[in-house]
């Protein structure tokens, strides 16, 4: 979406072909901004017949001059149909570091056939920051060919807020002196919540000037209540459900904290940075594009709670900064300018 609102105001008609029937969140903004968006079964209903339904849109509702495939592997498939539809440019994008874990050759035998199809149709090998690309690309091809597009984000709706940090504080009951640490993500493994909650039951298990925001919903809910009821710790940890007001949550907090194993880019460091907001994160898996800012500090060893605790009280004693950093700022014209290079044919 911040590819298609950037390409808009530069000019560009840009359609979407997406995988199954369900309508998505932005379909609405879309079309309501003149764009089309076509369903299509995706490639586990069948690579073949996945590969012809994109290759017919693509012909039958062009020409189209570019075509931006976000699909990770399955990009391969995309690129190849738009190339022998006749799209003089394709774009392969990843926004993720994760790895297969899959052990099975069927698996492994599809992505490295895949990575060959990309690498041969697409024109530009984009990503989020360097270990993406070298994830899906390959590192000698994202090192010679590679480009980064680091997502931006609305810088100033990120901006700290006192009278926000307030309403949130009374709405869960946190007093103005408690220590919030927080965290914002989707309730899975990926995420790895159960990792900050075992720090946390570990360093303040009974202080009760400290409390856990945990942000989001997901698959691990009960299973992450779960532990911090056996934890005993349920009266210092709030789980806030889905929520729409990030920013407000954000400027609630003291420390923000990612446990995740992996990590694209990290794109809610980039909005707790430009909240003004103190961040630690596990140095192997934070995405050296998301450092914006000095307010980062890292983990060596994920394991070593005695680490997490020296970082977290130096985080507490240094604060918040009250601006937003400049290297936060930076990130749409950085973005902007990059996309409209991608876009054009000269």
């Amino acid at each position: 979406m911040d590819s298609y609102r950037t390409a808009k105001l530069q000019g560009h008609e840009v359609d979407f072909l997406v995988f199954g029937k369900k309508q998505g969140y932005y379909e609405n903004e879309v079309i309501r901004t003149g764009g089309c968006i076509f369903h299509i079964p995706g490639p586990s209903q069948g690579y073949c017949k996945f590969y012809q339904n994109v290759k017919r849109i693509v012909r039958e509702n062009g020409p189209y001059d570019i075509v931006h495939s976000h699909t990770f592997f399955n990009s391969g498939l995309v690129l190849k149909a738009a190339k022998s539809a006749g799209v003089r440019k394709c774009i392969a994008h990843c926004h993720s570091s994760r790895r297969s874990s899959s052990q099975r050759l069927t698996k492994k035998a599809y992505n490295a056939v895949m990575r060959r199809w990309i690498l041969k149709n697409a024109d530009v090998y984009c990503a989020c920051s360097r270990q993406a690309g070298v994830c899906l690309f390959g590192e000698k091809e994202f090192s010679q060919k590679g480009t980064l597009l680091v997502n931006k984000i609305e810088t100033e709706k990120y901006k700290f807020n006192e009278e926000e940090r307030q309403r949130v504080r009374v709405e869960f009951g946190i007093s103005t002196e408690c220590h919030v640490l927080g965290t914002v993500g989707h309730l899975t493994a990926a995420k790895n919540q159960k990792l900050l909650i075992d720090i946390f039951a570990n360093l303040y298990a009974g202080m009760q000037e400290y409390r856990l925001l945990i942000v989001g919903d997901g698959e691990l809910r009960r299973e992450l209540e779960k532990q911090v009821a056996e934890s005993e710790i349920q009266s210092q940890v709030i789980f806030t459900g889905t929520r729409t007001d990030i920013p407000a949550l954000l400027s609630s907090m003291d420390v923000f904290l990612l446990t995740s194993k992996h990590e694209g880019l990290g794109i809610v460091l980039l909005e707790a940075q430009a909240n003004g907001l103190p961040c630690i994160g596990i140095k192997q898996v934070i995405a050296e594009e998301a450092v914006r800012s000095n307010l980062l500090q890292f983990i060596q060893d994920e394991g070593n709670i005695s680490e997490w605790g020296r970082k977290i009280e130096k985080a507490l004693r240094l604060g918040r900064i009250n601006c937003i950093p400049e290297g936060v700022w930076r990130l749409c014209e950085e973005f902007d300018f990059t996309l409209k290079k991608m876009y054009s044919f000269d």
